[in-house]
């Protein structure tokens, strides 16, 4: 019995080898600080076509996001995440700042699933003024070398990566670095 525990240890143990050597291969590098970042063209759960001059002129606070796994190990930082984008939305937005949502595709789901999936979450969060994205494939994710979601990127009016995050990170985090570009938001000016 011990023999047999031991033996799907080290056939668990492999299988990770295998999968995250898969996942290194088909991400790229990320994008350095101050480099163009990775253009894309997706769809929108409302229906726009969206690239990225789409937001020539503002400040793009980039969310890849995976909400829909049916994991809540898995969602929960993610979906945490969409809390800290709307509240820097409300601050900044009026800053010429824009929150873009990237979704995963959920594993096993059609193209037409995952759009519901996203656009029901969309409704349910009250994203209105965020647009949500999904990323049939994970090209554009994969393009940006999003491993670990929430994986989120700023990038300033020229579309250049001014900073990037890995992991759930707080309000105040993010806040910080939109106030070193475009100031104080508008509750906190005297």
């Amino acid at each position: 019995m011990q023999l047999r525990g031991i033996a799907v240890l080290l056939l668990l143990l492999l299988l990770g080898e295998i999968t995250s050597g898969c996942v290194q291969k088909e991400s790229s590098k990320l994008p350095d600080a101050g480099s163009t970042a990775p253009s894309f063209l997706l769809e929108s759960t409302r229906g726009d076509k969206v690239d990225n001059q789409t937001y020539t002129g503002k400040h793009v606070l980039l969310a890849f996001l995976g909400a829909d796994s049916h994991d809540p190990q898995l969602d929960a930082p993610s979906r945490a995440q969409v809390n800290q984008l709307k509240s820097v939305q409300l601050q900044y937005g009026v800053r010429g700042m824009q929150s873009v949502i990237i979704g995963e595709p959920s594993a096993g789901a059609s193209a037409a699933q995952s759009r519901e999936a996203w656009t029901n979450f969309e409704y349910d969060w009250r994203l209105a003024p965020i647009p949500v994205l999904v990323d049939e494939g994970s090209k554009v994710r994969l393009d940006y070398g999003a491993r670990q979601l929430p994986h989120l990127f700023l990038l300033d009016e020229k579309g250049d990566v001014v900073q990037q995050w890995r992991g759930l990170q707080p309000s105040h985090v993010l806040a910080q670095a939109l106030e070193m570009r475009l100031g104080a938001p508008e509750f906190r000016q005297p």
